[in-house]
Order: C-alpha cells, then sequence, then structure tokens
C-alpha cells in the first residue's frame, strides 16, 4: 500500500517513483525498471523529461479481482523478462522493449510528417475554395493588393486555425467523445 508518487513519512525522503527514475536517468547501465507495491505496477523508462513522469501502469488488484485476462496478457507480455534480455553488443538498447519504442518513434515521426503534408495541403484546397467561389467576391476584394485590407498572413492563419478546428473535432468525433448517449429508455421519438 505504498504510494508510487509520495515520499513514505520516517521512511524515505524521496517518492519510490522518483528514486528510481533517478536511478534509471544517472546510471546508463540501465534503461527500463519496473516498480511495484503490489497493487499497481510500473514500467518506466530512463528519461530526459524535466516535467512530468511518463510510465505504462497496469492496476494488479483490477486485473486480478475482475478477471481481466485481456489485461494480463498484455502486462505478461510487455514485462516479461525476455523483454528486458540484451542481445548482441550486450547494452542496455538491444533488449527488444527499446527495439519497440524507437520502432515506435519512427512511426510517429512518419505520422507527423504525413499529418504536416496533410494540413498544408488542406489549407491549400479550402484557401482555393474560398478564394474560387463565386459568392465570396468581398474575400477576392480584401486580399486585392491594392486594397490591403487583409494581409494574405492573416488569411493563411485563419485557414491552419479552421483546420486544427476541424482536426479537434474529427479526432473528438472518432472517440465518441461529442455526445452523450440516451439515457436509459429513451424514447427515439424524443432525441
Amino acid at each position: 500500500a505504498t504510494d508510487l508518487d509520495h515520499k513514505t513519512p520516517h521512511v524515505t525522503a524521496r517518492a519510490p517513483q522518483s528514486m528510481v527514475q533517478e536511478l534509471l536517468n544517472r546510471d546508463d547501465a540501465f534503461l527500463w525498471a519496473i516498480l511495484s507495491n503490489g497493487a499497481v505496477l510500473r514500467l518506466l523508462r530512463d528519461s530526459t523529461a524535466l516535467v512530468g513522469s511518463s510510465y505504462v501502469e497496469f492496476d494488479l488488484e483490477a486485473i486480478f479481482d475482475g478477471e481481466l485476462f485481456s489485461d494480463f496478457v498484455l502486462l505478461y507480455l510487455i514485462c516479461h523478462e525476455s523483454r528486458f534480455a540484451v542481445h548482441g553488443d550486450g547494452s542496455p538498447a538491444s533488449c527488444y522493449l527499446e527495439q519497440w519504442r524507437g520502432f515506435a518513434a519512427e512511426q510517429g515521426e512518419r505520422a507527423l510528417d504525413q499529418l504536416r503534408d496533410g494540413v498544408k495541403k488542406a489549407i491549400s484546397i479550402l484557401g482555393t475554395g474560398f478564394l474560387s467561389h463565386p459568392d465570396n467576391p468581398q474575400l477576392r476584394t480584401r486580399l486585392d493588393p491594392s486594397n490591403a485590407d487583409l494581409k494574405l498572413d492573416d488569411f493563411n492563419r485563419a485557414l491552419l486555425r479552421l483546420v486544427y478546428r476541424l482536426l479537434f473535432w474529427f479526432v473528438a468525433e472518432d472517440r465518441g467523445a461529442l455526445l452523450q448517449p440516451d439515457p436509459d429508455g429513451a424514447d427515439a421519438a424524443t432525441s
């Protein structure tokens, strides 16, 4: 029942989480660690982040009391000792967890590049559509260099804001965060 995020009075000067993280950050011989108090288990990695902590946490009580087999399988597959075993050159960076982390980071960079290209394309398409639409003569007049009422940079900034708002709404909609589910017994005619 030891709290992993707060120091234990009269026992330690710091929280167990911060002590293990400091060990990982200071000692190059270790990249990964497991920390547990019996109720939860955390998988930590060497980190240079100055703000906040990041880890993967498994609620052991919920897994075993709730008989959550799929969560247990995930815990087993991630935290099995073979995932930490060093290969080849014997450095901690050769373990499977580190290889998976590197692959995930590479995929994340690729996705970010694709997102950047998609945002640029969306700005171009939206901007062209707004300017070429026959009902927007005021916009074309305001963007005319001789008028200088609206600068092209301001127009681009507004398009960028629109695209990011659309992305926000698409992600919220995809995660089901926009609408509350109907209350039990709600009539379809009242919706």
